[in-house]
């Protein structure tokens, strides 16, 4: 018997899939367009990796052609899903960091 019963595990996935498909209907487009302006902005800070790590699976997510699908793996993995917009905060704090820290004329 694990912590989490199978029943349970697939009633959180129905409803983390249910909302993820429901937020992307709604705010799917802004969403991918956040997604691509981190992106962006973590190339510009030199850590491009980061933000393909963290905002390449929002933008699959919440992708037009591939909302659905996003949804579904949203749901399968929703543990994680729970987590990401913890991730995301993560990313922009690191991201304005770098940036703010390459704009400075620091010593040394």
């Amino acid at each position: 018997m694990g912590i989490i019963s199978f029943r349970a595990y697939m009633l959180m996935a129905l409803l983390v899939g249910a909302v993820v498909l429901a937020i992307g209907f709604a705010f799917g487009e802004e969403i991918v367009d956040f997604a691509n302006e981190q992106q962006r902005n973590a190339a510009s800070a030199g850590i491009e990796w980061l933000g393909t790590l963290f905002m390449g699976p929002v933008e699959f997510a919440f992708s037009r052609d591939y909302r659905p699908f996003g949804a579904i793996v949203a749901a399968i993995v929703w543990p994680v899903t729970l987590f990401w917009p913890i991730l995301v905060l993560l990313h922009i704090l690191i991201v304005e960091a770098v940036g703010f820290t390459s704009e400075q004329d620091l010593p040394g």
